[in-house]
């Protein structure tokens, strides 16, 4: 092996620090397996709060702290109960921290979907943990993402991951100051683009000193198939988790998705058409999906009941093109300052696997809901820490 995870012994005591929901901390990503003691530069303190053991802290795990004042402030009246912890109860954060400097986890998938060995992209840096991000109604308040990226500089953090945005002018804009500050101080500053895509002018912050991160693919795809009664074999994208499902069951197709006439299809697999934001709230047999190869259903079937078996988990490597720029991904010129190119790279943003907080459902279904320990995430959120990773690579490779 070559390149800057040897080099680098895979980011080994560089220090990234995370601004983003908190961390789920009995996740195996966080496990300090492998690691050696903490630097010794080090400044920063494990202060979880509350359903937060000090214990939750580790080799790997070095550094926790949870800002909330300012949210808190800002909604005085409200009947939300406001957690002082730094546990992460949205997922968010723990899958963006184990997608920057995960450890090594084997056997790991999505229900069957990219089954293999998960780590981050630095396994060997170490985590701090700065939660700003409270709840799903809460929202953030800057001044709390401020005080944490303070005190990650202060802490001693080498690189920062943001996955949280804010716009208007440099001189204005509360992380455009606090991210300038790190940067004076020596930190790196990765920084997703945004989810905005794919009109232009859509990136909220264009800060120079900051590395702005859009979203890619990768030339991994999780697929379904269908496979109809005469041997047509065809595949959609799918990440249906439940197997198995009876074979060779009976084909209704009921033009638009929804309606009146799909509670009398129990049992059956229903063809319908959907437009492309209907998508996630849809667990039917889409022609959309299978980009219209299905709605010649009748001239590829002998029979005038066809039948088909659908099959799931799935997944193919060799995608081509692959790596291209996610449709959703936010593009310049960016709003705050136009004369800087933004984004400043893509990384990997699409349908990636990471750890997962297990109180959240990963997947709603009619009969409960389905926890999972890893769970597959897409937007600039993803590639803001990988790009933290990478630097923390060249960082541990060239410390100078």
């Amino acid at each position: 092996m070559s390149g800057a995870w040897p080099e680098s012994d895979f980011g080994r005591d560089v220090i990234i620090g995370v601004v983003d929901s908190g961390i789920w901390p009995e996740s195996r990503s966080f496990d300090d397996e492998g690691m050696n003691d903490i630097p010794r530069r080090w400044k920063g303190g494990c202060f979880g709060g509350a359903n937060f053991s000090t214990s939750f802290c580790n080799r790997k795990l070095i550094g926790v702290r949870f800002f909330n004042k300012g949210v808190k402030a800002a909604n005085p009246k409200s009947s939300v109960k406001f957690m002082n912890s730094a546990r992460d109860i949205l997922g968010h954060g723990t899958h963006v921290s184990s997608t920057a400097a995960g450890n090594f986890v084997h056997g790991v998938s999505y229900f069957g979907y990219a089954s293999g060995t998960a780590r981050g992209m630095a396994p060997r840096s170490r985590l701090a943990i700065y939660k700003v991000v409270s709840g799903k109604h809460e929202g953030l308040c800057y001044s709390d993402v401020v005080a944490a990226i303070d005190s990650a500089i202060s802490d001693g953090v080498d690189i920062l991951s943001l996955s949280i945005a804010s716009s208007g002018a440099l001189y204005e804009d509360p992380l455009s100051i606090a991210t300038f500050s790190a940067t004076s101080k020596g930190a790196f500053v990765s920084q997703g683009a945004g989810n905005r895509g794919p009109s232009l002018n859509t990136i909220p912050s264009g800060a120079p000193w900051v590395l702005v991160a859009g979203a890619s693919t990768i030339d991994r795809e999780f697929i379904g198939a269908i496979i109809l009664g005469d041997g047509v074999f065809i595949t959609g994208s799918s990440f249906y988790t439940l197997n198995p499902i009876p074979a060779h069951l009976p084909i209704v197709y009921t033009h638009a998705c929804g309606g009146q006439k799909q509670h009398k299809a129990i049992g059956k697999i229903v063809l319908c058409e959907v437009d492309h934001d209907q998508l996630e709230d849809s667990a039917l047999v889409l022609a959309e999906v299978f980009e219209g190869t299905v709605k010649n259903l009748d001239s590829r079937s002998s029979t005038q009941e066809p039948t088909a078996t659908l099959m799931f988990q799935e997944t193919c490597h060799g995608r081509k093109p692959a790596p291209k720029l996610a449709p959703y991904s936010s593009r310049g010129p960016s709003q705050s300052y136009p004369l800087i190119l933004k984004p400043d790279v893509i990384a990997p943003g699409d349908s990636i696997l990471a750890s997962w907080q297990e109180e959240t459902p990963v997947s709603p279904i009619i009969t409960g809901n389905i926890i999972s320990s890893f769970n597959v995430e897409s937007g600039t959120s993803m590639a803001a820490p990988h790009v933290a990773g990478v630097a923390a690579l060249l960082k541990g490779a060239h410390p100078d």
